[in-house]
């Protein structure tokens, strides 16, 4: 019942506006065609705004979209605008004007250009998924909700389906660029240049509190020191990381061929005797690359020393 009174108060929007008004704005040219979608509590069936592209700016109760933002918004069945939340093929060209702004949350230009090409997806709060800042690395900053990001972290976000930034997570392929930059924040979580460099390169990652996935950095043996989360680890430690499928840095206890270059810095930071148990994973390196290492795939259990080498437990 409420849906047919939300379709009659549609279809009464269109009929009592005047001949001027729909000619000049025609966003409810295709009403009717699909089932039905919402914006902000406001229920107007899709293929609605097709031609709101070529007004310069106008008003869906209260939300404001600026310019050709809702150009394919006629390509899709049914999508929303209902509060934040954007869903697929919105925003496709949002890259073509200065700025525009969506409940409050402010996203900067030619940040959006891919949505078009993702089903669905949603700015809702922090949550950011696929697609949605291609173009983020051609302009200075930008922010999302007040999650600060800086320029060309987000690079590869276009080239993984679906991923979030929700406080401090970042999913795949999100930090390609970030070696590009000097520093950056993500949510109070400060990761230093260069360090996540291979990131694009495995499915999926995260960064919540000190863990951090595989592949993430390759390129922490290039920068002096860094940080996650008060967790210090030292240059060149880091180095195989991106060889295993995934790990963890968690307090103290880092997995397999993590501390490969240890003996390459100062100190490892594993404390003394930290047991690793290598097996199989530490097959296929080559014999004489480090003055320890003789036959390839003989050791079972190494152990992590402060000096500077890696050593024979036993």
């Amino acid at each position: 019942m409420a849906r047919n009174n939300s379709k009659r108060s549609a279809i009464e929007l269109v009929t009592s506006t005047s001949l001027v008004e729909r000619n000049k704005l025609m966003v409810l040219y295709l009403a009717g065609q699909t089932r039905d979608w919402s914006v902000s509590g406001v229920y107007i069936w899709s293929k609605v705004l097709y031609l709101a592209c070529q007004t310069r700016d106008w008003s869906v109760s209260g939300v404001y979209i600026w310019s050709k933002v809702l150009y394919l918004a006629g390509q899709t069945r049914d999508w929303s605008v209902s509060g934040v939340y954007i869903w697929s093929k919105v925003l496709y060209l949002a890259g073509q004007t200065g700025d525009w702004s969506v409940s409050g949350v402010y996203i900067w230009s030619k940040a959006l250009y891919l949505a078009c090409q993702t089903r669905d997806w949603s700015v809702s709060g922090v949550y950011i998924w696929s697609k949605v800042l291609y173009l983020a690395c051609q302009t200075r900053d930008w922010s999302v909700s007040g999650v600060y990001i800086w320029s060309k972290a987000l690079y590869l976000a276009c080239q993984t389906r679906d991923w979030s930034v929700s406080g401090v997570y970042i999913w795949s392929k999100v930090l390609y660029l970030a070696g590009q930059t000097r520093d950056w924040s993500v949510s109070g979580v400060y990761i230093w240049s260069k360090v996540l460099y291979l990131a694009g390169q495995t499915r999926d990652w995260s960064v919540s509190g000190v863990y951090i996935w595989s592949k993430v950095l390759y390129l922490a043996c290039q920068t002096r020191d860094w940080s996650v989360s008060g967790v210090y680890i030292w240059s060149k430690v880091l180095y195989l990381a991106c060889q295993t499928r995934d790990w963890s840095v968690s307090g103290v206890d880092i997995w397999s061929k993590v501390l490969y270059l240890a003996c390459q810095t100062r100190d490892c930071m594993g404390h003394p005797k930290k047991a690793l148990w290598g097996g199989d994973w530490f097959n296929g390196f080559k014999p004489n690359q480090t003055t320890e290492w003789v036959k390839t795939g003989e050791w079972r259990h190494l152990e992590v020393c402060s000096s500077t080498r890696l050593t024979k437990d036993g």
